[in-house]
């Protein structure tokens, strides 16, 4: 029960958020509080309430959900939502208008699960939007390019073309980003694992949030943070499923986030200093400490899970913290012969050449 937006909370934090603020209904406070004591809840609807028959009262729980959030987000540098979101109109019209504040203060969005059937029954929400993430598995993907564009076998590359702004990351063997700002599809074949469990999904929507998040306070491009957190996640699974390989299942993979996260960029302690991490997203620009903030959104009803999660993402930029000099190579096995395909700051992004 919650297992979504733990998955997703719990990656943002092992991925380098330092807070982890959940914001949900009132009746799922309790069973949330037990999952860990790195979460922070906060209740910001009443099911009770959202579920009454009374149009009237819904559409006041409606405004209040709205006005808890908008008093929140001009604390946020990132929103991350969908991980057990749940598909209730009520609370999805909630959420449709939270997303419309968010994106007047242009925070960058990450939409996944049922966020994206929110955005498949209202793609006006995030077209033309360039700060929105879309991560769709095999079937969302069918779903989200036959709302958009009226058949299923659409590419990656036209969805994102018709959606106008947004980045779409659509997960499977090969993830695959497309973005605007793109002539072509970047392919990420990284090494992971053979099995799948639940809840790898969650895992990338959260890492994703707290990349996202570092990559607008450094001004680097949301594409590399897309990248990353692929990379970040199959390193995961591949770790996990040598340890464990048949029984490997989600909270064993959650464990290896610290290891991949290292075999990507190696931790550099600081004299004098509690110790940094090479991050591409950076670049060498120092400054004063910044609160990272992001959120996950989701909902509860009737026996299964609808959580709203509000995650808080903060990270103490240190004067000798220099994020950069880490080199991610998009291709499986970290093969030889690599082509480098684009450089920004020291965050260097190759894919297979043409001929292997």
């Amino acid at each position: 029960m919650g297992g979504a937006p733990y998955y997703a909370g719990m990656a943002a934090l092992r991925v380098g958020a330092e807070l982890l603020y959940l914001c949900t209904a009132e009746e799922a406070t309790g069973p949330i509080k037990g999952y860990s004591p790195e979460l922070m809840v906060s209740e910001v609807y009443r099911w009770s309430v959202m579920s009454s028959h009374d149009a009237g009262v819904v559409e006041q729980e409606k405004k209040r959900m709205v006005e808890k959030m908008e008093a929140l987000l001009p604390r946020f540098h990132a929103l991350v939502l969908g991980c057990g979101l749940g598909r209730d109109d009520r609370v999805l019209d909630a959420v449709a208008r939270i997303i419309e504040a968010a994106k007047a203060r242009k925070l960058p969005l990450v939409i996944d699960a049922d966020g994206l059937w929110l955005i498949e029954r209202r793609p006006e929400l995030v077209k033309g939007y360039n700060e929105a993430m879309l991560t769709p598995n095999a079937a969302e993907f069918r779903r989200l390019s036959a709302a958009v564009l009226g058949r299923e076998d659409a590419t990656v590359l036209e969805l994102c073309e018709a959606m106008a702004g947004p980045i779409i990351l659509q997960k499977g063997a090969v993830d695959l980003i497309a973005a605007p700002q793109l002539s072509e599809v970047r392919r990420c074949a990284e090494e992971g694992a053979p099995r799948r469990p639940g809840g790898l999904g969650d895992f990338l929507a959260g890492s994703l949030g707290t990349l996202a998040a570092w990559a607008v306070l450094r001004r680097r491009s949301l594409v590399l943070a897309c990248e990353a957190a692929c990379v970040l996640v199959r390193l995961a699974c591949k770790e996990s499923y040598r340890k464990r390989k048949r029984a490997m299942v989600a909270p064993d993979v959650l464990e290896e986030v610290g290891a991949a996260f290292e075999t990507l960029c190696p931790a550099r302690p600081a004299a004098g200093r509690l110790g940094t991490w090479d991050l591409g997203l950076g670049g060498g620009a120092k400054g004063p400490p910044s609160l990272l903030l992001a959120c996950v959104f989701s909902s509860f009803f009737a026996g299964f899970v609808v959580f709203l999660v509000c995650f808080v993402l903060s990270v103490f930029w240190f004067s000798s913290c220099v994020l950069g000099g880490c080199k991610i190579k998009v291709c499986g096995n970290h093969a030889k012969g690599c082509k480098a395909r684009s450089t920004l700051g020291n965050f260097e992004v190759r894919e297979p050449p043409k001929n292997p």
